[in-house]
C-alpha cells in the first residue's frame, strides 16, 4: 500500500484496512490493530501490536491497548513520502 502511493495522500482509514486486512479476528475493531506514527503529516512508522505469550514470544495480531493507540499521531489524511530521486549523494561529493 505504502508503494504504491509514494508522492501521495491517503485517508488514514484506507491504510489503517490495508494493514488489518489480513489480521481480522472474529469481529474485532481492526482498525486498533495498528498504530499509524506521523512526523510533519507524512507517515514515519507502522506498528503492530501481538499477544505475549508465556515464553516471552510474540503471539497473534491483538487489538492495541488504548495506552499505546495515544501513539498514533496522524490525522485523518497521511502524506506518503516520494524517495524518487535515484542519484546517491555522500559526503565525499
Amino acid at each position: 500500500i505504502v508503494l504504491q502511493n509514494y508522492g501521495s495522500v491517503v485517508p488514514k482509514k484506507h491504510l489503517q484496512q490495508q494493514f488489518n486486512e489480513e489480521e481480522a479476528n472474529d469481529g474485532a475493531d481492526n482498525d486498533n490493530m495498528t498504530i499509524l506514527v506521523c512526523k510533519y503529516g507524512y507517515l514515519s512508522e507502522v506498528r503492530a501490536c501481538y499477544e505475549k505469550m508465556e515464553d516471552g514470544k510474540a503471539g497473534k495480531r491483538m487489538v492495541c491497548p488504548n495506552v499505546a493507540m495515544k501513539e498514533d499521531t496522524c490525522g485523518e489524511e497521511i502524506k506518503i513520502a516520494s524517495f524518487a530521486s535515484s542519484k546517491v549523494v555522500t559526503a565525499v561529493e
